[in-house]
């Protein structure tokens, strides 16, 4: 049978949520579904292929991400999906979210990922006003933007996306 694996870096565990409930969503599905922080990640060969999310801090996707794809040398094919934590992505200027997608697509043309999600963050503090003017962020804003209604609706795309064959997978039971 087919395995993925979903693996993750992340500074406050946003990142690692979203990355559970995505391997939730496809274990329903009858994929079977490994979740791993990046540093953890050792060897590609057991997995069919691979998801990976990182956060955007200061409006960069983490560092740990990018020497992730510089240092190992990711089997071509196997990356089936990326997806980004953001909190300023949904409701922060123009200008700081057009900054965000372009790191964004710099990461992703170095993957060629089957699907990108982009989902909102969120904060373990309050941002102060200052932050809020510049990033043009509400102040009455929530703390937590993440919407798992699209983030399942992601994943069952990532389900589609994977696009097995009848063959992978095992129906006895």
């Amino acid at each position: 049978m087919s395995k993925i694996l979903i693996t993750y870096c992340t500074k406050t565990g946003t990142t690692k949520e979203i990355g559970e409930r995505v391997a939730l969503i496809l274990s329903r599905m009858g994929i079977e579904v490994d979740v791993l922080a990046l540093k953890k990640v050792k060897d590609f060969t057991p997995y069919t292929g691979v998801i990976i999310g990182s956060p955007i801090y200061r409006m960069k996707v983490l560092m740990d991400l990018e020497s992730f794809v510089v240092s190992r040398s990711l089997p071509r094919g196997k990356v089936f999906g990326l997806f980004f934590v953001s909190y300023i992505i949904k409701t922060g200027r123009i200008f700081w979210r057009n900054y965000i997608q372009k790191k964004i697509n710099q990461v992703s043309s170095n993957l060629s990922p089957r699907i990108t999600g982009v989902f909102g963050g969120k904060l373990s503090w309050k941002m102060p006003w200052i932050a809020n003017f510049i990033f043009g962020v509400p102040s009455e804003s929530p703390a937590d933007l993440r919407d798992w209604t699209k983030i399942d609706a992601w994943s069952e795309e990532v389900f589609n996306a994977i696009n097995f064959k009848e063959e992978d997978f095992d129906y006895t039971w």
